[in-house]
C-alpha cells in the first residue's frame, strides 16, 4: 500500500468527523433561541394577540400573519420567475454556455442588503414605499438564483434518453419539457423550492428596508408591515425590556423554518 493509500482513510475519517462536529455546532446555535424562548412560554395568546408596548408586551399575532402573507407572495413570485430561468440554465448548459451559471453564482454572492437598497430605490422612483409586495419581490429575486440553479441541476441530472426519445418522436421542446421532463424532476424541484423559501424566511437586512418596521394598520399588500425577523431585530436592539419577547419570537421563527424544511428530511429518510 502506498503512502497516499494509507493516508486516504484517515483523511476521509477526519473530514467526516469535522463535518459531524460542524453540523452539531450549527444545531446547537439554532437551538439557542428555541431553548431560551420555549421556557418563557409560547402559548396561544402569544401567537394570536397583537403586540403592545412597541412589542415588549402582548403577542405576535399581526406580525405572524404579515410573515405568512409575505411568504405566500414570495412563493408565488419565486415559482413564476425561477421556473423559466432554471429551464434557461439547463438549455444553456446543453449548448455549453457557462456564463449563465457564473451569473447565477455571482447573484448568490451579493449581500441581501444590496438587494434591499436596489429594490427600495426602484420603488421610490415610481412613488412607492416599503410594503409586503415590495418585500416579496425582493425576497423572490434574492433567492431566485438558488431555486433556478436547483431546477437546472435537476434537469441536467435527468437521464438524457428521455429527451432523446422525445426528440426522436418529433415532440416540440416546450411540450417535452412540460409533459415529460419536469414531472420527473418534481421531487428535486420541491427540495430546491423549500431550501430557497427557508432562506427567505429568515432574511432580515433587506426586509428592514423594503417591508418596514411599523405594525400593521391595514392588510393591503402595498402597505408596510412588520414581519417576524424584523420584529426580532427591533425587540433585541431598540425596545427596552424587549429581549424576552425577542427570544420567544425567535423560537417561533426557528420552529417555523424547521417545519418548512421538514419535508426534505422526511423525504430523504423515506428514500433511504
Amino acid at each position: 500500500m502506498t503512502a497516499v493509500g494509507a493516508i486516504r482513510p484517515v483523511l476521509a475519517g477526519t473530514l467526516r468527523l469535522g463535518a459531524a462536529l460542524l453540523a452539531w455546532g450549527f444545531l446547537a446555535l439554532a437551538w439557542l433561541p428555541v431553548g431560551r424562548g420555549l421556557p418563557a412560554g409560547l402559548d396561544v395568546h402569544f401567537l394570536l394577540a397583537p403586540p403592545r408596548l412597541l412589542g415588549a408586551g402582548g403577542g405576535i399575532g399581526s406580525v405572524l400573519l404579515a410573515t405568512g402573507i409575505l411568504l405566500v407572495l414570495s412563493a408565488v413570485l419565486l415559482v413564476a420567475g425561477a421556473l423559466p430561468v432554471g429551464i434557461g440554465l439547463w438549455l444553456a448548459r446543453r449548448e455549453n454556455w457557462r456564463w449563465p451559471d457564473a451569473l447565477a453564482d455571482m447573484l448568490l454572492a451579493v449581500p441581501s442588503i444590496v438587494f434591499g437598497l436596489v429594490m427600495l430605490t426602484a420603488a421610490r422612483a415610481v412613488d412607492l414605499g416599503p410594503s409586503l409586495m415590495l418585500g416579496a419581490a425582493t425576497l423572490s429575486i434574492m433567492v431566485l438564483p438558488l431555486f433556478a440553479r436547483g431546477i437546472g441541476e435537476a434537469l441536467s441530472n435527468l437521464d438524457p434518453l428521455w429527451h432523446r426519445g422525445a426528440a426522436a418522436l418529433g415532440l416540440p421542446l416546450g411540450l417535452t419539457i412540460r409533459r415529460i421532463l419536469l414531472p420527473r424532476v418534481l421531487p428535486a424541484i420541491r427540495e430546491a423550492f423549500l431550501l430557497a423559501l427557508g432562506r427567505a424566511a429568515g432574511e432580515t437586512a433587506a426586509l428592514l428596508l423594503v417591508v418596514g418596521t411599523g405594525f400593521a394598520t391595514d392588510w393591503s399588500p402595498l402597505s408596510p408591515q412588520r414581519v417576524l425577523s424584523v420584529h426580532i431585530t427591533e425587540l433585541a436592539l431598540h425596545v427596552p425590556g424587549g429581549r424576552p419577547q425577542a427570544f420567544r419570537a425567535a423560537a417561533v421563527l426557528a420552529v417555523l423554518v424547521l417545519l418548512m424544511e421538514w419535508p426534505l428530511f422526511a423525504g430523504r429518510r423515506s428514500d433511504s
